[in-house]
């Protein structure tokens, strides 16, 4: 599991100075959070480095209470005057891209060498020895290696997307 993006989203304090945590912060100085730091919080985000997808469901075990304290706490498209304007189309575009892969293909990570690109290794430095975090380099947005999928068609869709080209192997 890792961020989308890990570089801290800076801030210039206004005129004026402003109280940050009970510390005065004078004008001029440049603040920001870090969105990998926020991500991990186990305070918003149990078992931060663990995927689960139902931490954004109500259950019993979940509660509305936790899902929004999540919901406030993920930022990757920063928030306030200098939010991402493409957020909304962002979204949509993902989700429709996410919801037709998962519809019309089965995947799986390959065997070997390249199902485990990018991914962390026991033993390596902190930060880097999580196996299943990928590696991130930072650079505003992340930059990783990995991870490697393979996709074949599912049977009875391909021919939807794929009149008449060359369909995709149809199993594994």
């Amino acid at each position: 599991m890792s961020p989308p993006i890990s570089g801290t989203l800076w801030r210039e304090v206004c005129a004026g100075g402003h109280v940050i945590d009970n510390e005065y912060v004078p004008a001029g100085y440049d603040v920001g959070v870090n969105p990998y730091a926020v991500h991990h919080n186990e305070d918003c985000f149990p078992d931060s480095f663990t995927f689960k997808p139902e931490r954004w469901i109500p259950s019993a075990d979940n509660p509305e209470k936790d899902i929004e304290r999540a919901r406030r706490a993920f930022s990757v498209y920063s928030i306030g005057s200098r939010a991402c304007a493409g957020r909304n189309m962002a979204y949509t575009e993902l989700g429709d891209s996410i919801a037709r892969t998962m519809w019309y293909s089965d995947f799986r990570r390959p065997e070997g060498p390249l199902g485990v690109v990018g991914a962390g290794a026991e033993g390596s430095r902190e930060g880097r020895h999580r196996v299943k975090e990928f590696q991130l380099m930072e650079h505003l947005t992340c930059s990783h290696d990995g991870p490697f999928l393979q996709f074949c068609g599912r049977k009875g869709l391909t021919d939807e997307l794929f009149h008449d080209r060359r369909a995709p192997p149809a199993s594994f």
